[in-house]
């Protein structure tokens, strides 16, 4: 699974020119809003990438704001269903597939 996202470097104004961190990296998810089944359990969700857009949203030379508006324009409803997994997810020391299986409350 991949998420739309974007990444830029800017220049600190209080750091001088020659410091060795001059330049900051940022980057953001993108999210839409939920409007399936997740709806129900967040007002926001990120915003799904298929494998057919890969090439365009990893490509470093498209930079003007109107191809990226039609990138993101273009990026599919999310259809994802939730369901009910137990407490142990919530840790972030615990990996393994059986964190999806899911639970019966």
């Amino acid at each position: 699974m991949a998420f739309g996202g974007l990444y830029g470097w800017w220049k600190d104004p209080e750091l001088p020119d020659d410091h060795p961190e001059k330049w900051r990296w940022t980057n953001t998810v993108l999210t839409t809003t939920a409007s399936d089944a997740w709806g129900t359990c967040t007002t926001d969700l990120r915003s799904s990438c298929r494998p057919d857009m890969l090439a365009d949203w990893l490509n470093p030379g498209i930079t003007d704001p109107k191809d990226v508006r039609g990138m993101v324009a273009a990026m599919p409803e999310p259809h994802l269903v939730p369901r009910p997994v137990g407490k142990t997810v919530g840790n972030v020391r615990n990996n393994g597939p059986q964190l999806v299986e899911p639970v019966e409350f």
